[in-house]
């Protein structure tokens, strides 16, 4: 966002109970950009717990001044623009008391148009381990120029929420695969989350065994025109209430994957077994494939929904 401020000489004196109205021409030369911020939610299990913010580059270079407010009162930690990041772990804190934080790390690049923080994530799939202490996060992530959110949230296993626009400022973003899988605390996915990333190629595995996951928001997939790998996307969402809508209506949108090769293997297997009732499964079968070449083995296959008697054979 924008800010703009002004100190006001010989101003007016108003009466208490009175109703002003004010008309400011403000040249747009004097906007500036307030301080970019990115805030997440953790809990720490033990007393004396080591907490590390990771990046996904072993290396990288800080592209802004960047100022790290732990949330417990301590001294924050500072990494100076142009410092070399040598270590996959940027930052490390050690929380005295066993309980609730919010940790903001903040960048003195407030213009989103430019590279704010380095790409961070919760997860590092070189062992396998993902951030146990990680409840939620409040804010998109500012542009960390990411073209890989690759596991980003993998096995963050008390992980109960993100927010839209989560990757709004990382529009040029191409792979999802296996961002959120068996974030199994996650239960629902916030409308817009994928709207800003049309260059998105992939989303293989993004959402898989993420067991409490039980609803989606309309339009999940609408703007990502350039996706054709789906493959086990919601694979064992067994809460999850499927909806057709998460993809275009084919009346209205026929070509929407014409001559794109599809993957769409085991991209809903098992969805809803545990639901409270069916959803609806999208009518991937309608759209055109337009000399493109598909797979489709076990896309529906186990899915509660309401209509698997109109789903074709070959899809389940």
């Amino acid at each position: 966002c924008k800010e703009w401020s002004k100190t006001v000489t010989n101003g007016k004196t108003y009466t208490k109970g009175n109703r002003y109205t004010a008309t400011l021409k403000i040249p747009d030369e004097t906007w500036h950009y307030a301080q970019a911020q990115f805030r997440y939610k953790i809990t720490t299990k033990e007393t004396y717990q080591e907490y590390n913010i990771l990046q996904r580059d072993a290396s990288s270079i800080s592209p802004a001044n960047l100022t790290i407010d732990w949330g417990d009162g301590t001294e924050n930690t500072t990494i100076a623009k142009d410092q070399e990041l040598t270590q996959k772990t940027i930052a490390s804190h050690t929380y005295v008391s066993a309980r609730n934080y919010t940790i903001t790390i903040y960048s003195d690049q407030p213009d989103p148009a430019n590279k704010q923080i380095p790409q961070i994530m919760f997860a590092d799939p070189m062992t396998d381990t993902g951030d146990q202490c990680l409840t939620s996060i409040l804010d998109p992530f500012p542009n960390m120029e990411a073209t890989d959110f690759t596991a980003c949230f993998c096995l963050c296993t008390n992980l109960t929420s993100v927010p839209a626009e989560l990757f709004r400022y990382n529009p040029q973003a191409t792979n999802f695969n296996t961002c959120f899988i068996l974030c199994r605390e996650l239960t629902s996915v916030p409308a817009g989350l994928f709207s800003f990333n049309t260059q998105a190629t992939t989303f293989k595995e993004c959402f898989a065994i993420c067991d409490k996951l039980s609803s989606l928001p309309s339009g999940l997939f609408l703007f990502n025109t350039q996706a054709t790998n789906f493959q086990n996307c919601f694979s064992g969402c067994i809460k999850l209430k499927l909806r057709a809508d998460i993809f275009p209506d084919p009346a209205t949108f026929p070509d929407f994957f014409t001559g794109k090769n599809m993957n769409f293997k085991n991209c809903f297997n098992n969805v809803g077994q545990s639901a409270a009732t069916p959803g609806t499964a999208p009518k991937l079968w309608l759209f055109n494939r337009g000399g493109g070449s598909w797979t489709i083995t076990d896309c529906f296959t186990g899915a509660n929904v309401t209509n698997s008697g109109k789903i074709p054979n070959d899809w389940k």
